[in-house]
C-alpha cells in the first residue's frame, strides 16, 4: 500500500504574523539605542593616502579628514609628534600646519579643541558607555554575525565603507590565490592539540590560578574555533588538497593548519541500518555533545580532542585536533580501549577503566561488561564505540563519544 502523505507544514500558531506575532530580532532590542553624535563625518583616511616618500621622511604617517558638528571641514596630519591641522583643501595638498595648528598627542584631544560640540557629546558618550554592562563593553574573541543583530538606523559612516572595502580586497586576494591563508606559511602553523591540552594542565589550586587557567582555555578554544571555521570553508570551497585524493569525494579527508577535517557522510556503512547519510549528518553533533560533557568533568589525566562542527553550503564538516603520532600508524595499532569493528573485537585497558570510572560518576555512567564476537565479557565504562588512544606525548585521549548518553525513550519508535 502506498504510504499516506505527511503534512510537514508548521502549525499556524508558531508562524509569524504581521499583527499578533511579528518577526523580531534574535537579540533583544536596546531601549536606549540612540547615542549622541560627536562629528558629522568620522575621521577616515583621506584620498591623499598614503604619504609620499619625501613626506614620510618628514615624519608624516597618515592624512585624515573630518567634518565637525559645526559644519567645519578639517584636514589632519598624523605624524611622529602627534596630530595637527594642515592647510590642505578638497583639491589641493598642502602639508604645512594651519594657524593655529593645535598640535596634540591624541586625536581626541585635537577634536576637543576644534569642536566644542564634540567635547560635550563625547563626554556624554563615554559616560553612557561606562554605565553599560561589562559584557557590552569588553571585546571578546567570539565571532559576530551581522544577521543576528537587532535593527539599527543605517547612517552615513565613512569608516564602515572603508572597512568593507578593505575586507573585499582581502577576499579578492584570497580568491585569486587559492592558498592565500597565513596558516600555509611553513614554520608558522600552531600545534592546536598541544595548546588545548597544555592549557587544561595549568594549575588550578588557588583562585588566581583558576582564573588564569579559564582565561587561557577560553582564548585557545576561541582561536581554534575561528581557525577551524576558516579551514572548513576552505575545504568545501576546494582550496585544500585531500590526504586521500584517489577516494570518492565524500570519503576524502583533509588536514589544514594542523586540524583534521572530515565530512558528514556514511562512508563505511557505519550507519547503514540507522539512516545512512542522514544519520551520519546527525552523529557529529552527538559526538560534540560527548566531548562537551567530558570536558566539563575536567578530570586530570583524561583528554578529549578539540572538536568543532561547522555547517557550510549544505555540508557538515567535523574539525578535530590531531593526536600526536596518530598519523604515523594504523588505527588498529593505536586503539587500546574500545572497539573499531562494531563490537566484534573489544579492548579494555586498566588506566582507561580507572579514568572513565572517575569521570562516569558525575555523568551517571557505571562500569559494565559487553560481549565480543567470541561471547567473552569485556569490562568497559563507556559506550563500545568510544575509543582510547595513548598519544606519543603519553596522554590518554578518548574520542568517538557520539553514544555517550542513551537515546531519549520519548523519541524511540514503538
Amino acid at each position: 500500500m502506498r504510504p499516506e502523505s505527511v503534512d510537514c507544514t508548521p502549525p499556524d500558531y508558531i508562524m509569524p504574523d504581521s499583527k499578533d506575532r511579528p518577526l523580531t530580532a534574535l537579540q533583544p532590542q536596546l531601549k536606549d539605542q540612540k547615542v549622541p553624535q560627536c562629528v558629522k563625518v568620522s575621521p577616515y583616511k583621506f584620498c591623499l593616502e598614503p604619504p609620499p616618500g619625501h613626506r614620510k621622511i618628514h615624519g608624516d604617517l597618515m592624512y585624515l579628514y573630518v567634518v565637525t558638528l559645526e559644519d567645519k571641514h578639517y584636514h589632519i596630519s598624523a605624524c611622529s609628534r602627534g596630530f595637527y591641522i594642515n592647510q590642505s583643501g578638497a583639491e589641493e595638498f598642502n602639508p604645512k600646519p594651519a594657524s593655529p595648528s593645535h598640535l596634540c598627542h591624541s586625536l581626541i584631544e585635537l577634536l576637543n579643541q576644534i569642536s566644542p560640540q564634540f567635547k560635550r557629546n563625547f563626554a556624554l558618550l563615554q559616560k553612557k558607555r561606562s554605565q553599560r554592562h561589562p559584557f557590552e563593553r569588553v571585546a571578546t574573541p567570539y565571532q559576530l554575525y551581522a544577521w543576528t543583530a537587532p535593527t539599527m538606523d543605517h547612517t552615513l559612516d565613512a569608516i564602515r565603507a572603508e572597512d568593507s572595502e578593505q575586507s573585499s580586497n582581502r577576499s579578492r586576494l584570497a580568491f585569486s590565490s587559492k592558498l592565500g591563508y597565513e596558516e600555509h606559511i611553513p614554520g608558522q602553523t600552531r600545534d592546536w592539540n598541544e595548546e588545548l591540552q597544555t592549557t587544561r594542565e595549568l594549575p588550578r589550586k588557588s583562585l588566581p590560578e583558576r582564573l588564569l587557567r579559564e582565561r587561557a582555555i577560553f582564548k585557545v578554544h576561541s582561536d581554534f574555533v575561528a581557525a577551524a571555521t576558516r579551514g572548513a570553508m576552505a575545504v568545501i570551497d576546494g582550496n585544500v588538497m585531500a590526504i586521500n585524493p584517489g577516494e570518492e569525494a565524500k570519503m576524502q579527508m583533509f588536514i589544514w593548519n594542523n586540524i583534521f577535517f572530515s565530512l558528514g557522510f556514511d562512508v563505511r556503512d557505519h550507519y547503514k541500518e540507522l539512516g545512512g547519510d542522514a544519520a551520519a549528518f546527525v552523529a557529529p553533533r552527538n559526538d560534540l555533545q560527548g566531548v562537551r560533557v567530558y570536558s566539563a568533568v575536567d578530570l586530570p589525566g583524561l583528554y578529549t580532542l578539540g572538536t568543532v562542527v561547522i555547517d557550510y553550503r549544505g555540508y557538515r564538516v567535523t574539525a578535530q585536533s590531531i593526536i600526536p603520532g596518530i598519523l604515523e600508524r594504523e588505527q588498529e595499532q593505536s586503539v587500546v580501549y574500545g572497539s573499531i569493528d562494531f563490537g566484534k573485537t573489544v579492548l579494555s585497558h586498566p588506566k582507561y577503566l580507572d579514568l572513565l570510572n572517575k569521570a562516569g560518576q558525575p555523568l551517571k555512567i557505571l562500569p559494565h561488561h559487553v560481549l565480543n564476537d567470541k561471547e567473552e565479557p569485556v569490562e568497559l565504562c563507556s559506550s563500545v564505540e568510544c575509543k582510547g588512544i595513548i598519544g606519543n606525548d603519553g596522554r590518554h585521549y578518548i574520542l568517538d563519544l557520539l553514544r555517550t548518553f542513551p537515546p531519549d525513550v520519548n523519541f524511540l519508535k514503538c
